[in-house]
């Protein structure tokens, strides 16, 4: 019965992430589609500082999550393709840059600004 109103709640905080983030140069916000709609189960950026980022935001009192720490084609049960950093650029390179920001229908616009604040004072604090 709430799965609508859950998914627009989550949809309208990721609308607050774009809006406050979408200045930071140091980070890569998840891309629109035009045509899709997202859901928003989860707000992957992507960054070089990922693990820098993610211990001062829990300093900060903000958790984050790392959902999928490594690359598919390179779990275990997939082991016997060989598969090689080569064979999959993309994902070898993101698997270390992924970090996923609190989101959940009931997210306030402060609640985000706060994180918005604190991402964009962790970068202040690297130049």
């Amino acid at each position: 019965n709430h799965i609508s109103s859950w998914n627009e709640g989550r949809q309208n905080v990721a609308e607050f992430y774009y809006e406050y983030l979408s200045d930071v140069k140091e980070i890569i916000l998840p891309k629109i589609l035009k045509s899709a709609k997202s859901v928003y189960h989860l707000f992957v950026i992507r960054t070089d500082k990922r693990y820098d980022l993610q211990g001062f935001l829990k300093k900060n009192g903000i958790s984050t999550g790392i959902h999928y720490p490594i690359g598919l084609p390179f779990l275990q049960a997939y082991d016997y393709l060989m598969g090689t950093s080569e064979d999959f650029p993309i994902t070898y390179d993101y698997q270390t840059k992924l970090l996923s920001l609190p989101i959940y229908p009931e997210m306030t616009k402060k609640e985000v600004e706060y994180i918005a604040e604190k991402i964009k004072e962790f970068f202040a604090d690297q130049k």
